[in-house]
């Protein structure tokens, strides 16, 4: 499942997250705009020029393994967008081995030079599956994804186990236009979450099932140059973690606050690991 996810500094589609997606019928240009850029390092503009259909991009989530989606569950979120002309896009949540498309949203795009949210709900009208492959099995599936770039040399064992589902996320232009996406936002309704924050309700379940009683949020927190916990405070595509990444992965959308507020809400204690500066005479307070 993609979550807070703002444009990497890649200059070209494919691979980890994003994969371009333009229906034969329609002509268009896609790429990464670091000029344009609203939380992440570079923006998504999709440049549609003629034809029909969609123009837009796909996201399998980490790793391109894809998305296990539930029939009826509802999927809900949000994306920043700018346009200097009124542009009519579509969000599908979709199969990508047979294309059948699970659920639908028409977003209208007004347009402004400024980046403005615009938020999505829709259900899923059937499921997919997910079954677990050998790593390397699939070019398109990468096992790797959360150790690639985190050592030197790069670190080429198996992440996680390897697995394959069928559903992705589309956003797209649905006539010829221009626009500028970044920080696309997607999660399950309430009845897929855990308690009141953006937890999936499966992950924080397993925690509760194998008796977890606390967990240790990540040394990683004591790097002062973008880990320092002031950072992490405000609206996610607000917060001055940009930068912070777990491989290719922006991470800024889940920081200590979260991982405190799951903690709680979950009946786990949480240690967080942070850094020894106190940043000002307010570093006591979030």
């Amino acid at each position: 499942m993609p979550s807070r996810d703002p444009f990497p500094t890649a200059a070209t589609l494919g691979g980890l997250r994003w994969n371009s997606a333009v229906d034969q019928t329609a002509k268009a240009t896609i790429g990464y705009d670091k000029a344009e850029a609203h939380h992440g390092y570079a923006s998504l503009k999709i440049d549609y020029t003629a034809g029909s259909g969609n123009a837009g991009v796909t996201n399998r989530g980490i790793g391109n393994e894809g998305l296990f989606l539930q029939s009826g569950m509802e999927y809900e979120g949000y994306f920043f967008a700018k346009a200097s002309k009124s542009s009519k896009m579509v969000v599908m949540l979709r199969n990508w081995e047979t294309k059948a498309v699970l659920a639908t949203q028409e977003v209208v795009v007004d347009p402004s030079t400024n980046w403005t949210q615009y938020s999505f709900t829709m259900a899923a009208s059937n499921s997919t599956s997910c079954d677990g492959i050998k790593p390397g099995s699939d070019p398109e599936v990468s096992c790797n994804t959360q150790r690639r770039g985190m050592a030197v040399p790069p670190n080429t064992e198996q992440g996680h186990i390897c697995i394959k589902c069928g559903g992705e996320f589309v956003i797209a232009l649905s006539e010829p236009g221009i626009v500028h996406v970044d920080y696309v936002y997607l999660q399950p309704g309430a009845a897929g979450r855990f308690g009141a924050g953006p937890f999936f309700k499966d992950g924080v379940q397993v925690l509760k099932d194998m008796g977890i009683t606390a967990i240790r949020l990540g040394g990683s927190f004591t790097d002062p140059s973008y880990y320092f916990w002031k950072k992490w405070r405000g609206l996610p595509w607000e917060r001055e973690s940009l930068g912070a990444k777990w491989g290719s992965e922006l991470v800024s959308g889940f920081g200590p606050f979260e991982f405190i507020d799951m903690c709680v809400e979950a009946g786990i204690e949480p240690i967080v690991t942070t850094t020894a500066q106190w940043g000002d005479e307010m570093g006591h307070s979030a």
